[in-house]
């Protein structure tokens, strides 16, 4: 007997479109210094810092979400939610310590900010975390494209993205904001794509014919 829930590949698309909206608004709504020098002190205290870094983690925690949803190969959607959970840590050092070093002398503070950002531990972490989520999103995307609930355009778009997600770190501010809008693109192409599957199986299963209603009169 089938139990699987006819609509979840649309509930998957509306959490990965909404976790595609705040991938672009991270780097949109981030401080960034003039130039797109290093960051400054002045950047954390930024109310917007905590908020572009709590809409960051959010978008995370929905792609997880999104892609359990899908109950595509239950080890990698674990692999995925593991590595959103490393990635979160970080992100919570980022959103709150480095936002509570303005109450520290200049100097002090943003060495303490380096020691934050680049520890052994949080490094890892990090770093494990973002390959974790990727490895998983392409694995599950893959899946998706063999079982034809999406093409493979928007699942090398969408691929594309997370795979990028830690070389992004290090360039300019345009292109950080540019690699959100990829991030959105490729979910929302993603999103599409399941909803239209997932109604095309709606309409193929209205169509079938009915044998559920059975003659009880069998022949000796």
């Amino acid at each position: 007997m089938n139990h699987e829930n006819p609509q979840r590949r649309t509930v998957a698309a509306t959490l990965l479109v909404v976790a595609g909206i705040l991938f672009a608004l991270f780097p949109l709504t981030r401080p960034f210094a003039p130039g797109g020098g290093a960051d400054t002190l002045e950047q954390f205290g930024s109310i917007w810092w905590t908020v572009a870094h709590l809409v960051g983690a959010a978008a995370f925690l929905l792609t997880a979400f999104a892609f359990a949803e899908l109950h595509i190969a239950p080890r990698v959607t674990a692999a995925i939610g593991v590595g959103s959970a490393l990635t979160l840590l970080y992100f919570g050092s980022e959103t709150f310590a480095l936002h509570e070093l303005t109450a520290v002398d200049g100097d002090t503070a943003l060495e303490l900010a380096e020691l934050i950002r680049t520890g052994t531990a949080a490094m890892i972490a990090f770093g494990v975390g973002l390959l974790l989520v990727a490895v998983g999103v392409i694995v599950v995307l893959v899946s998706a494209v063999r079982r034809r609930w999406t093409p493979v355009l928007p699942a090398g778009i969408t691929a594309a993205g997370f795979l990028l997600y830690i070389p992004q770190f290090f360039v300019s501010p345009t292109l950080r904001i540019a690699h959100g809008v990829l991030m959105l693109i490729g979910c929302a192409l993603v999103a599409y794509e399941l909803v239209k599957s997932d109604r095309a199986q709606d309409v193929d299963a209205a169509d079938a014919p009915d044998y559920s209603a059975r003659s009880t009169i069998t022949g000796a």
